[in-house]
């Protein structure tokens, strides 16, 4: 059953407080030029290169650095007209096509993220605008103060709702398997919670797109014969077993590695369960587990939930509908009746007792508290990545480099606009499912007004 639209968006933010000095800088004229006039002007190189425009005429000033990964950076922007504030991936080419493939993910990850926003998934990482020049590819989404692993790593275990959180988790995860995505690349960094208390499930950076016209059970079937990919300690059996090497998987390595994502949050942990620095160490781990998490939680409904989502064997493990059926959520034994309680809409059916399960994914009941963003964790607002670093030679990065490139050109013939130019709707920018944006942090530099403002120290000033 698909869930109606329940959107409702609007524009428009809330306005930080300042209780600084500013100093204003005019930048009526955007360009590489004048931002570094600007720097030279007022002593500080904060603002040079941190202003770009895309092709929807918006432009953005990159305030800070959010966040790092293999092929990017994602950044605190604020958009000039309406003066929001956005995250914004920037993938650099230079490290994204230097592997086989690359080009082709990202414009994958750019799809899975445009069917959110124009779906109105409510649990997966929507995209707002995506463009990309010569050397880099911008991917705008909507910005959320911390993920998972802030959480766990910050706050204690009374800020959020385990059995929603779970459900608006395999929400997610059924959103995107109902759609043939496997994401592959499940882990609390790449959950997102937003001002609202509830999660978006990002990183959509490595999916794998079933193109097949399949059932449910012919999906949880279907083989994958493409190479492993994921984070270690996060990872399947099946993609670790040496007797099994080089041998298809299953979507059901999701379903395995949300498991351990759940047992983190139940265990509370800011690491994984399976903690390793290798394929190999990840592997021995797993063999020499006791299990003896299962003494550490209380809840019997929530150990079977685990037990049933780490199964070894992914031919026994269950698909995201079973597991919404879970006593965990139905709020009684399996072996109870079911009472006259509200219908599942996520897949139809009986009816489940004590869970509605519209209302959550309607975004009713927040799984989170929720605070004011803190600020950033990264102080260098750069667009460009030079950390990743493969283990192929430079020859061969220089041949997968042209060989994107030529994929990358082709695709362009007969097209006026990039495959990564998007935009959603006007007005569906914001979603207020999610909350509005608050802070009490305060940038070095903003849009007010139509100008970008720099923010001083009283100290300094």
């Amino acid at each position: 059953m698909v869930f109606a639209d329940s959107r409702g968006r609007r524009t428009g933010i809330t306005a930080l407080v300042i209780e600084r000095d500013v100093v204003p800088v005019d930048t009526k004229s955007v360009n590489q030029g004048e931002v570094e006039s600007i720097a030279k002007r007022t002593g500080t190189t904060t603002l040079a290169g941190t202003i770009t425009q895309s092709p929807f005429q918006e432009v953005y000033l990159f305030n800070c650095t959010l966040g790092c990964g293999a092929h990017g950076r994602v950044y605190l922007a604020q958009e000039k007209c309406t003066e929001t504030f956005f995250a914004i991936k920037v993938l650099t080419k230079r490290s994204q096509y230097s592997s086989p493939g690359g080009y082709d993910r990202a414009v994958t990850e750019k799809e899975c993220m445009r069917l959110a926003m124009e779906e109105a998934l409510p649990f997966v990482m929507p995209l707002i605008r995506a463009w990309d020049e010569n050397e880099n590819v911008f991917m705008v989404m909507p910005l959320c103060p911390e993920t998972l692993l802030d959480r766990l790593s910050r706050e204690t275990a009374k800020t959020i709702n385990r059995r929603l959180l779970a459900a608006e988790l395999l929400l997610a995860l059924k959103d995107l398997h109902d759609r043939h995505i496997v994401h592959r690349d499940l882990k609390p960094e790449n959950v997102f919670l937003t001002f609202g208390g509830h999660i978006r499930l990002g990183d959509l950076g490595l999916v794998y797109v079933v193109e097949e016209e399949l059932s449910s059970t012919e999906f949880y079937d279907y083989e994958i014969f493409e190479g492993l990919n994921g984070t270690i300690g996060y990872l399947a059996p099946e993609l670790l077993d040496p007797d099994y090497a080089d041998q298809p998987y299953t979507p059901k390595v999701d379903i395995y590695s949300m498991g351990l994502v759940l047992l983190q949050v139940f265990l509370w942990k800011d690491y994984p369960y399976f903690e390793a620095y290798t394929l190999q160490g990840q592997w021995r781990r797993m063999q020499d587990d006791q299990q003896r998490w299962r003494k550490r939680i209380p809840d019997e409904n929530a150990v079977d939930l685990l037990s049933q989502m780490l199964c070894p064997d992914p031919r026994a493990r269950p698909t995201v509908d079973e597991l919404l059926y879970h006593p965990f959520f139905m709020g009684h034994h399996a072996t109870s009746q079911v009472g006259d309680h509200e219908s599942h809409p996520a897949v139809g059916g009986p009816p489940t007792k004590g869970f509605k399960w519209k209302a959550v994914y309607d975004c009713q009941y927040p799984c989170a508290d929720m605070y004011p963003f803190q600020g950033p964790q990264f102080d260098s607002p750069t667009v460009s990545d030079d950390s990743a670093e493969d283990a192929i030679s430079d020859a061969q990065r220089a041949e997968c480099m042209h060989q994107e490139r030529e994929k990358e050109r082709a695709s362009r013939k007969g097209r006026l606009q990039s495959e990564f130019t998007y935009g959603c709707e006007r007005g569906w920018e914001t979603d207020p499912r999610h909350g509005t944006f608050t802070s009490t942090w305060i940038p070095k530099s903003m849009w007010m007004d139509g100008e970008v403002v720099l923010i001083e120290d009283d100290a300094s000033a």
